[in-house]
């Protein structure tokens, strides 16, 4: 992985896939829109009044998988069909 941000990747806007940008190949992670949504419940629990303590942790539960597959034609690799068959985003 790469030690720079999705900023200085050029990406910083995009919520889907922000971390497959700047030549990265694959990115498995939790869905960020998802995520995000899941935190603006839980803060609009504690705003209502719940105690924090009451407020349950939640774990993502929507994972995607990204294949920059523009990098990977450029360095020659072969994506087998099968992980083809079960990429969510396939980026050109």
């Amino acid at each position: 992985m790469s030690d720079r941000t999705d900023s200085e990747a050029g990406n910083s806007g995009d919520l889907s896939h922000p971390r497959i940008s700047g030549g990265r190949r694959l990115s498995y992670g939790a869905n960020l829109v998802d995520a995000y949504y899941q935190m603006g419940v839980q803060v609009g629990r504690v705003l209502k009044g719940a105690n924090i303590t009451d407020v349950p942790i939640v774990r993502s539960t929507k994972f995607e998988l990204a294949l920059n597959l523009k990098t990977a034609k450029a360095l020659g690799l072969t994506i087998p069909p099968t992980l083809l068959a079960i990429v969510d985003e396939v980026i050109d």
